[in-house]
């Protein structure tokens, strides 16, 4: 059974050797591009991904992941990432196990003894951490991108350890580090019947409940979280920096309200823009609502009742976005003051010149006779002590 699928063999020369993944100052642009579209078979897929290359379930347009608008043609696998991993990081900065699968317990899934046509580690696996991708062969191909990334998810949610956040279509994937990595090989797939079984639940479900748009918790967490990634809270406005610095706040629940939506917003600029974040964004939300509340959002479910007021969640910009008069450049230019490295590594020539146009313009500070007014009793500039103002600094702006 041949299954489409896309390989991208141009990231190979990108890896870093230890990690097997493209790491900060890399050629991300290389992870972007050069998808090939193929239709084989687990075997050959299993060889290609033993090389180091690329793996995509989707033939895409162009054979590239556009940041804001991937053309996915059709998909012809389902790929499950097990990460074991929680959300968040330690109080040292490092990413925390959630140790809930092995390769071993995998084998044992009756959805893996029926179907799964490959397996294999992914560059991040350890002994100590167990990382792995499971692939699941389709033997009809899926056209609809929304009912893909449904079925991606109720496939998932049955597998403990998956990264949810690896559910989104079109993601794409690293292949493994060595031959060694290859776990296992099949006749195995996801029959038709599964397929169109699912296809007739998918569309008799309203349209809130098909995943067409995501709820709060989950859009928070739609992000790929990376050591390197920008901190995200450095990004945020002043005011909500102060909600989570603990300042008092007027109207509790509005607080809360105005920094989950300013932490959305971010989400959303970061991840149309294939950025990622060194922490996940859920935590600052869950720490702005303990900033202001003193008791953790787990206890009473206040937390989930307030941010389920937030409607429209895909839409919401930052703030800067929304007030600033060159729009999303105003966001590349606060990327840049934060985390120049982040900004140089994924934006593109066109926006570093967009922000070149947005500088001011220098102006000639020095005074002439044309300045003042012939009166000698009034002048159109002054110099008195009450029209002079003190500059506002960086950390004093809003």
């Amino acid at each position: 059974m041949k299954f489409s699928c896309s390989i991208n063999e141009k990231v190979v020369s990108a890896l870093d050797k230890n990690s097997g993944k493209i790491e900060a100052g890399g050629n991300f642009a290389a992870f972007n591009t050069g998808w090939k579209s193929e239709n084989i078979n687990a075997e050959q897929i299993a060889n290609q991904v033993a090389q180091r290359k690329g793996l995509c379930a989707w033939h895409l347009v162009d054979g590239k992941r556009e940041k804001n608008s991937t053309d996915p043609i059709v998909a012809g696998l389902i790929i499950i990432d097990i990460d074991n991993q929680a959300d968040g990081k330690d109080q040292d900065g490092n990413k925390i196990q959630k140790q809930e699968l092995t390769w071993e317990q995998a084998k044992e899934l009756e959805v893996c003894k029926k179907y799964l046509s490959l397996a294999y580690n992914s560059p991040s696996n350890t002994n100590g951490w167990p990382r792995f991708r499971l692939v699941f062969g389709l033997e009809k191909d899926i056209i609809d991108a929304d009912f893909y990334q449904w079925f991606v998810r109720a496939i998932a949610k049955d597998i403990p350890g998956s990264d949810k956040r690896a559910t989104t279509a079109v993601n794409l994937f690293y292949g493994a580090k060595t031959g060694k990595d290859i776990l296992c090989i099949t006749d195995k797939f996801i029959p038709v019947s599964k397929i169109e079984e699912a296809q007739k639940v998918y569309a008799a479900l309203p349209a809130e409940d098909k995943g067409e748009k995501f709820n709060v918790t989950e859009a928070l967490s739609n992000i790929n979280i990376e050591d390197q990634g920008v901190e995200i809270r450095s990004l945020l406005s002043r005011s909500v920096k102060d909600i989570l610095d603990g300042k008092p706040v007027d109207d509790r629940s509005a607080a809360v309200t105005r920094a989950v939506k300013e932490i959305l917003g971010w989400v959303n600029w970061l991840r149309a823009k294939d950025i990622a974040s060194c922490v996940s964004p859920l935590t600052v939300a869950h720490n702005a609502f303990y900033a202001v509340y003193d008791y953790p959002p787990e206890v009473d479910g206040k937390f989930t009742r307030i941010v389920e007021s937030i409607r429209d969640v895909e839409a919401i910009q930052p703030s800067i976005v929304m007030a600033s008069e060159h729009d999303e450049v105003a966001a590349w230019k606060r990327l840049k003051a934060i985390d120049l490295n982040v900004f140089n590594n994924v934006a593109t020539e066109e926006v570093k010149e967009s922000i070149k146009k947005t500088k001011p313009q220098p102006k000639n500070s020095i005074l002439n006779f044309e300045d003042f007014s012939v009166d000698t009793q009034t002048t159109t500039k002054t110099t008195t002590t009450e029209s002079m103002t003190t500059p506002t600094t960086p950390g004093s702006a809003s």
